[in-house]
């Protein structure tokens, strides 16, 4: 038995050839435009600072929100320029012990975040300690301040909105989820922000240097 072939698998036909046409990019070649992503880091022995973490705190926490902003400003090679100016700084967060302490407080700002800290530390007056359990969306701009950088308010503004996007996902997703809702919008919000951020600081004060 014969039949006629139907009108529709014609048109169908006719939009499968259609579709097989070369496509035809135009501006920039994808090679060009195309940029090289900065892989994760396992663990903080790659940070050139002294980074020391203890008990009583999390990666989804306080640890992940410091390590994304100091991850950004490495990618950005703009940590290698604080070191310049203001030497090797040391990150302490929760509780935990720094047997080199005040050797550390001879070498640069000591910046000592989350309440699970120890007494000792985060209430000497010569380092800056930061609040908080978990240290959150105060983490960059306490991390600024630590450092002796400046936070304009728009940018700061930026980072509460990348924050909020982030706490969103840690408090309804699962663990593998709450990992990726910290990392992701932070690393991305903290590259840009921490970028334009230490570049402004870092330019007025090599104007400062060539006007002294």
């Amino acid at each position: 038995m014969t039949g006629r072939a139907s009108p529709s698998r014609g048109k169908l036909k006719s939009a499968a050839s259609a579709s097989a046409d070369p496509i035809e990019f135009r501006g920039v070649p994808i090679e060009e435009a195309a940029i090289e992503a900065w892989p994760g880091h396992a663990g903080y022995n790659y940070l050139p600072l002294n980074f020391i973490v203890g008990k009583g705190v999390t990666l989804e926490g306080t640890i992940g929100h410091v390590k994304s902003v100091l991850d950004s400003m490495l990618a950005r090679g703009e940590i290698a320029k604080v070191l310049a100016l203001r030497g090797t700084p040391t990150i302490m967060i929760g509780e935990a012990d720094d047997p080199h302490f005040e050797e550390h407080l001879k070498e640069g700002p000591y910046i000592v975040f989350d309440d699970a800290a120890k007494a000792p530390y985060k209430t000497d007056t010569r380092v800056h300690f930061v609040p908080g359990h978990p240290v959150l969306r105060t983490a960059m701009p306490e991390l600024m301040k630590g450092l002796g950088l400046k936070l304009p308010g728009t940018l700061k503004m930026k980072w509460e909105q990348v924050e909020r996007q982030a706490l969103h996902g840690l408090e309804l997703g699962s663990p593998k989820r709450k990992v990726l809702a910290m990392g992701t919008p932070l690393a991305a919000g903290a590259l840009a922000i921490a970028s334009v951020l230490a570049g402004a600081y870092l330019l007025g004060k090599a104007s400062a240097k060539r006007k002294g």
